[in-house]
């Protein structure tokens, strides 16, 4: 079937969506090689589960969605041709699809650090008293059921974990990371103030802690006491990279941008060659501590051409360099 004509059909279609399901079509084209679940667009759309569940039902029904059981829980895939016109829906969609893709990015970043603790708590369960071996079992999984979106039966889980043996950390930072990836900030600082209260000495494994807090607050906008938090975490491991970034996207964000500029450098150190998406990440936020400072704007703007060498869309790439080379007119 020539294109024009798949275009043609898949745009007749598109149009019989409401507005909602056009929302999440389009926002399936984020990760359009794995599949999402519902919590994954809740939290992309800042969507209550009903809403939500209620646009991907529609888009089951009328064949946009694949719905995917398995032992892990219900994910949502799209075949390659539907991938193909919902990321064009999606690049219409501007800064709002900036936003998502970093949402999205975050919650992936915050899943992978749920999974290291749960593999952790794991480990945990060598050389405890019987108490504690079963209030790690109860909090892995606790955590497990959060990652498939069962928050109440995961809260009565931390629940019987704390009844059993209250006085491990790692019980806490679970819970709090659980909560953040169900969207209850709140309760996830109670959380996380409970878990380092019971850190007696730390080390490079408890950096973790303290990198999900301050992620948590940079995603709220609270850069100072982010700063705060991710310090402790960088005193504890020096060479974590994300860590790194966030420490310099928030310093910049208090027009700390000499500070700044060392931390991304730091990160790309760390970085090296090894992951050329997150190489990008970094050098595209070090050329907008830059471009926001007004200085060397020289280096910035060479920045940018490193970057578009690398993996991942250039979009972004392209408008930051028109803006260095604007402030660069300006000077």
């Amino acid at each position: 079937m020539p294109d024009q004509i798949l275009e043609f059909s898949f745009r007749n279609m598109f149009n019989l969506l409401s507005a909602d399901q056009k929302t999440i079509l389009k926002l399936s084209a984020l990760a359009s090689q794995e599949a999402l679940s519902l919590e994954h667009y809740m939290h992309l759309t800042d969507w209550n589960r009903d809403r939500t569940s209620d646009a991907i039902n529609g888009l089951v029904q009328s064949s946009f969605f694949i719905r995917n059981e398995s032992d892990k829980g219900t994910t949502f895939s799209v075949l390659p041709i539907t991938a193909s016109f919902a990321y064009q829906e999606l690049i219409e969609m501007g800064e709002y699809a900036n936003e998502a893709r970093a949402k999205l990015r975050e919650m992936q970043y915050r899943q992978r650090d749920a999974n290291t603790i749960v593999d952790y708590l794991q480990s945990l369960l060598q050389g405890k008293n019987e108490a504690e071996q079963l209030a790690v079992g109860l909090a892995k999984a606790a955590s497990e059921e959060y990652t498939m979106g069962n928050y109440e039966k995961g809260r009565q889980y931390f629940d019987q974990a704390e009844s059993y043996y209250d006085k491990s950390p790692y019980l806490y930072y679970t819970r709090a990371t659980s909560e953040l990836n169900a969207g209850n900030s709140a309760q996830a600082y109670v959380y996380f103030e409970r878990a380092v209260r019971l850190i007696d000495k730390p080390t490079t494994k408890d950096s973790v802690v303290w990198k999900m807090w301050g992620q948590a607050l940079k995603q709220e906008g609270n850069w100072g006491v982010a700063i705060e938090k991710l310090a402790i975490a960088l005193s504890l491991n020096e060479k974590d990279p994300y860590a790194l970034h966030m420490m310099a996207f928030c310093q910049s964000k208090l027009g700390q941008y000499s500070p700044a500029d060392k931390s991304y450098n730091k990160a790309l150190e760390v970085i090296g060659k090894s992951n050329p998406r997150q190489r990008k990440l970094t050098l595209t936020g070090m050329a907008q501590n830059l471009c926001q400072w007004g200085r060397d704007l020289d280096r910035a703007l060479e920045l940018t051409y490193e970057m578009e060498k690398l993996p991942g869309s250039n979009k972004r790439v392209l408008g930051l360099r028109a803006e260095i080379i604007r402030r660069k007119g300006e000077s």
